[in-house]
């Protein structure tokens, strides 16, 4: 039941965007339409990821909404298992090797977090193509079928590739003040002429940044 639960969450967070106008009504007759059956007591689905865990609290307020939106799609919930950035990659295979930490979903990469060496160690289930087909059609549609190919081992899939989706890191742009300044004082002298950048906290203020470099 929570593998089922786990692929509709995946796919409803890839999703989410288009659920904000919906309610849990519509949402669950597509289910059913799809002989899905979400009833039961909500499944919390434990999601492990590399990184420190943010302090800010907005982390938390960004789960509370999806949490909400998840309840209502797919009668689960999100939960994040953070590795820290401190020796890492040892910390996370040795995390996937003791098999005593409850986590249903997992981000890999086969350059930097050892897809493949984990894969054939067992420390990940493949997903069959009937689960895609049946719990991520769109997904399972999208993804080529040489993309799909990539993400194969053995003959059996266990990664979903990403290249399907737009990403943003963390901080966007970052710059320096003191560059900025810099800038400025050479094109008032050098140039005759005074842009006033300031602060950045537009496109606009960026433009006239990468205009006067």
């Amino acid at each position: 039941m929570k593998r089922k639960i786990l692929a509709l969450v995946m796919t409803a967070v890839m999703t989410i965007s288009t659920v904000g106008c919906g309610n849990s009504r519509k949402v669950v007759s597509d289910f059913q339409y799809r002989n899905i059956d979400v009833s039961g007591p909500p499944v919390t689905i434990t999601y492990l990821t590399i990184g420190d865990k943010p302090i800010n609290g907005m982390t938390e307020k960004v789960l509370d909404r999806l949490n909400e939106l998840l309840l209502k799609k797919v009668n689960a919930k999100l939960d994040i298992y953070y590795i820290g950035w401190n020796d890492y990659l040892e910390n996370y295979n040795k995390t996937l090797s003791l098999g005593n930490v409850n986590v249903d979903l997992i981000a890999a990469g086969s350059d930097w977090l050892d897809a493949w060496p984990n894969a054939a160690k067992g420390y990940f289930l493949p997903l069959s193509e009937d689960m895609l087909r049946t719990y991520c059609p769109q997904t399972y549609k999208y993804v080529s079928s040489m993309d799909w190919s990539c993400c194969t081992y053995e003959g059996k899939i266990y990664f979903i590739p990403e290249n399907e989706y737009t990403q943003w890191i963390n901080y966007g742009f970052v710059y320096r003040l003191d560059d900025v300044k810099n800038v400025e004082k050479a094109k008032s002298n050098d140039l005759g002429r005074d842009f006033n950048i300031g602060e950045i906290q537009d496109w606009d203020t960026l433009d006239a940044f990468f205009y006067a470099l």
